[in-house]
């Protein structure tokens, strides 16, 4: 709904600057009776400028918790550091690692001091910004990356988490539509203009519909 109205508040705006009368909107309904919390498999997407295309995050996940260990020592003598994995499915990951030094209060009373580190947070950044298919294609084309990717994961068992820009809202109403014929869950992640993919430790999981 909130994606919705965003919409129609960009389409009346511009209709008014063109001095037309605004055509009435039609907000479709699917009869999803609640919202759920993603817990298995996950497929995510970037949907900017109109264009799909699918972000290799487990692929990342895992090369993240493969390279963070080797950083670990370069914080002995700072408290932040930054690094960046080789590009992966037209993206590239940027991390940061922070050290947090604690006190903690021992049962005699006395107080040690403890130090961990902490990952701070995770980007993904696209190589160009502009790749991917049309929705068009991705839904129409029998052989598109979008469809031959559904074909290894049946619905039911899938959501789709789709990190949508506002330029590409409209486009995600009609994949969500087609998604929801199809029987899979899918997951809005928007984003404003500008902002990458990403997450953190304090970050929230996909709710799907």
């Amino acid at each position: 709904l909130a994606v919705a109205k965003t919409e129609l508040s960009g389409l009346e705006q511009a209709t008014r600057v063109a001095g037309e009368t605004p055509p009435p909107a039609v907000l479709e309904h699917y009869p999803t009776p609640m919202a759920k919390t993603v817990f298995g498999k996950e497929l995510h997407f970037r949907l900017a400028h109109g264009r799909l295309q699918f972000v290799p995050w487990d692929d990342f996940i895992e090369r993240l918790k493969a390279d963070a260990p080797q950083q670990v020592q370069r914080l002995r003598d700072q408290a932040r550091v930054e690094e960046q994995l080789p590009p992966l499915g037209g993206f590239v990951l940027k991390y940061a690692l922070q050290r947090v030094d604690a006190s903690m209060q021992t049962r005699s009373g006395g107080a040690v001091s403890q130090t961990r580190v902490e990952l701070e947070r995770f980007v993904l950044l696209p190589v160009q910004e502009t790749m991917g298919e049309t929705i068009q294609q991705a839904l129409e084309n029998a052989n598109s990356d979008f469809r031959l990717r559904l074909s290894e994961h049946p619905p039911g068992k899938t959501t789709l988490t789709v990190w949508v820009y506002p330029d590409s809202f409209g486009d995600f109403r009609l994949l969500k539509g087609e998604m929801f014929k199809r029987g899979y869950l899918t997951a809005a992640r928007p984003l404003p203009e500008g902002m990458p993919i990403g997450g953190s430790p304090d970050g929230s999981r996909s709710v799907a519909e």
